[in-house]
C-alpha cells in the first residue's frame, strides 16, 4: 500500500515525499527505477531513509504531513513483533509528530479492528464503533489497540 501512496503523492505533483523503511536502501523494480519513483529519488522530490519505526529520532523534522503505513506482514502471527511495530512504533511516530509540530498524521489501519465476526463490513469509516469482542488475528488485535490510541 505504501508504494501506491508514494506514487499517488508524486503523481499529483504537489508533494515532496520522504520514504522511511527498515531496509538499508530503497529496492526498486526496473520499471520503478526507470519511472516516476526512480526519477523522484534522483532529483530530490523523494528521499529514502532507513529507520526502525520503533526507534525514531527526528525523522519528522521539517515535515507537514505524516502518512503512517508501517506494519509487519499480517500473516506472521507473532504478537510481540506486531506489538513492537504497531504499538511502540506508532507511539514513537505520534511523539515525533508532536515534537516536530507536524500538522497532520494520517494513520492507516485495517478493517479487522471493527469486524465483529458476524456482520459484513460495508460503508465503514472512522466513526464505526469497535466491537466488544475482537474476532481477529494477533496483528488485528494489536492494530485495534493502536487505532483506539490514534483515533
Amino acid at each position: 500500500m505504501a508504494r501506491h501512496l508514494v506514487m499517488a503523492l508524486l503523481s499529483s505533483g504537489g508533494w515532496r515525499v520522504r520514504i522511511t523503511d527498515v531496509g538499508p536502501d530503497a529496492t526498486l523494480q526496473p520499471y520503478e527505477n526507470d519511472g516516476l519513483l526512480g526519477a523522484a529519488l534522483r532529483d530530490g522530490r523523494a528521499t529514502y531513509i532507513s529507520a526502525d519505526v520503533s526507534k525514531l529520532d527526528q525523522l519528522t523534522k521539517g515535515v507537514d504531513t505524516v502518512f503512517h503505513t508501517a506494519a509487519p506482514d499480517p500473516t506472521n502471527n507473532d504478537f510481540q513483533l506486531h506489538y513492537k511495530v504497531n504499538v511502540e512504533g506508532t507511539k514513537n511516530v505520534i511523539q515525533a509528530c508532536q515534537t516536530c509540530k507536524v500538522k497532520a498524521l494520517i494513520y492507516t489501519s485495517t478493517s479487522g479492528v471493527v469486524f465483529d465476526g458476524v456482520d459484513g463490513l460495508f460503508g465503514v469509516d472512522e466513526s464505526t464503533p469497535y466491537p466488544d469482542k475482537l474476532i481477529c488475528s494477533s496483528a488485528d488485535k494489536v492494530v485495534s489497540l493502536v487505532s483506539r490510541c490514534v483515533h
